[in-house]
């Protein structure tokens, strides 16, 4: 069954590519070949997904679509004030800086600016700052990376912290009760930054290893910060303290509704996507539904209690509708193009890949060759219907193989 199923993805979805390489050519970026890192909304019908390879994805309430950034730096970080004035900021490597303010110019990184019909670079913005947006209005917008940078609505200008550190993510409550988290790049340690509106100042943090990755909060009294291996501390107004997460997975993006409705998205080992979720006492897994794969997911983001969405991964894009978690198609799918998107052979195709290949490192493999080469297959798949009813035919003698597979692996304990 192994051998097969390795034949079978060879067959249809590396086959085809060089046999007509002379007509079809991998185009970056692709909606579901690149990783996705981050994700924005201003309303349920207004959705921004920024991720590598320049790509920029947006959801008007029915179908995701891609945007043209012209550009190709990887973008880690999308904010905005409204659907016409979007920021997304990224770099292949941010540069540590030996000391505050540092005059660093990566070539790699930018700032880009929506406003509300294209997406143009923005003159004068930091090239090292693309970690981490956040804004309290269109003139008040924070970048983070190797170093904090400020928008005014007019210029972006460097902010002395007095420190040359890496920062992964920014948050406040308004313009002047901002926090800036990431790592010591010296002690190996995490750092948290407070802005009052005037200065920056190092907030002390117990026992903080690694690096913090993302802050949110629903107040100033209220602020999360999350990290590797399982770390999470929440901010009173007083004191951070360190809370019991339940899992020592590495957490990348954390957003929330109030503060007893946040959610936390990470990955295990660079795999296998992690959601927890926090009700004001304790912290428990989500996802139980999808079940594990090699979806390691990055940001996450809502609108409400019943509308957030995650990305990661592959190009991964997740939706909670306050019940459940759901795959929402990002781009073309090869599986859907031969059955369809809801039909009971896709959906069995789904299941095994969830439940039995990505249990094992080759499986894995398997499942990210698919989505890397799915889109361009996809449109091999609608103008050769020979082709696609030859693969559809190799598939259904393979289906009563897969549907015991997948059978076996629910009675697993």
């Amino acid at each position: 069954m192994k051998h097969k199923i390795i034949v079978l993805c060879t067959i249809i979805f590396l086959l085809p590519i060089t046999a007509f390489s002379y007509e079809w050519v991998w185009q970056n970026p692709l909606p579901q070949g690149n990783p996705l890192k981050s994700v924005w909304t201003s309303s349920g019908s207004d959705v921004f997904a920024v991720g590598y390879n320049g790509i920029i994805l947006h959801y008007d309430g029915n179908t995701w679509k891609l945007m043209e950034s012209g550009t190709k730096i990887w973008f880690s970080s999308v904010w905005g004030s409204s659907a016409t004035d979007v920021f997304a900021a990224g770099s292949a490597a941010v540069v540590v800086p030996e000391s505050s303010c540092q005059n660093i110019i990566n070539p790699n990184g930018g700032i880009y600016h929506y406003d509300g019909s294209n997406w143009t670079p923005m003159a004068g913005a930091p090239s090292n700052a693309g970690w981490g947006l956040w804004g309290s209005s269109a003139t008040d917008v924070f970048a983070v990376g190797g170093g904090i940078y400020h928008y005014n609505g007019i210029d972006w200008t460097c902010m002395e912290t007095g420190i040359g550190k890496v920062f992964w993510d920014v948050w406040g409550s308004s313009a002047t009760d901002v926090f800036a988290v990431g790592s010591d790049s010296l002690s190996g340690g995490s750092i948290i930054l407070h802005y009052n509106g005037t200065t920056w100042s190092a907030m002390t943090v117990q026992n903080a290893p690694g690096h913090f990755t993302g802050v949110w909060g629903s107040s100033s009294t209220d602020v999360f910060a999350v990290s590797v291996s399982g770390i999470i501390y929440h901010y009173d107004g007083t004191n951070w303290t360190l809370m019991d997460s339940g899992t020592t997975a590495d957490f990348k993006g954390i957003w929330g509704k109030s503060s007893s409705d946040v959610f936390v998205v990470g990955d295990k080992m660079g795999a296998n996507k992690v959601i927890l979720h926090y009700d004001g006492n304790n912290w428990s897994p989500m996802l139980s539904e999808l079940g594990e794969n090699t979806y390691g997911l990055q940001g996450v983001w809502g609108n409400s209690s019943t509308d957030v969405f995650a990305v990661g991964e592959y190009g991964a894009i997740l939706h909670y509708d306050g019940i459940t978690w759901s795959y929402m198609s990002s781009g073309p799918c090869a599986a859907e193009a031969i059955y369809g998107e809801n039909s009971e052979q896709t959906e069995l195709l789904r299941k095994y890949r969830d439940n039995v290949l990505s249990k094992t490192s080759e499986g894995q493999e398997i499942i990210k060759t698919y989505y890397k080469f799915s889109p361009t297959v996809t449109k091999l798949l609608e103008h050769r219907p020979l082709l696609k009813n030859r693969a559809k035919a190799f598939i259904d003698n393979m289906l009563p193989g897969i549907r015991k597979k997948v059978e076996e692996s629910n009675k697993e304990p």
